[in-house]
């Protein structure tokens, strides 16, 4: 799994599913849904705003469910704004 700073993904993408999730090893992550592909996909990225002590380097950043969507990564070119976006994939549920 690929953790990716905010900044360099399309956030117009996602919408907070106003879910959470916990996990012992990371902590709580705030789920989201994305909008790719004319499809809704529940809960298929996810971030931990504050993550536990041991764990600080997930810390802002989001990261998407790779069996749901995939995710076009390339070379953030600042003045074009392209960044990485979630698409979904051909028969995803």
């Amino acid at each position: 799994r690929y953790y990716l700073p905010w900044p360099d993904v399309e956030t117009s993408l996602l919408v907070p599913s106003g879910r959470t999730r916990e996990s012992p090893y990371l902590g709580r992550a705030t789920l989201y849904s994305v909008f790719a592909g004319g499809e809704h996909h529940l809960d298929a990225a996810w971030s931990y705003a504050e993550p536990i002590p041991e764990c600080p380097k997930v810390a802002g950043l989001i990261c998407f469910d790779e069996a749901r969507v995939d995710v076009e990564v390339g070379v953030r070119d600042r003045a074009e704004g392209q960044t990485g976006r979630p698409t979904a994939r051909t028969g995803a549920s």
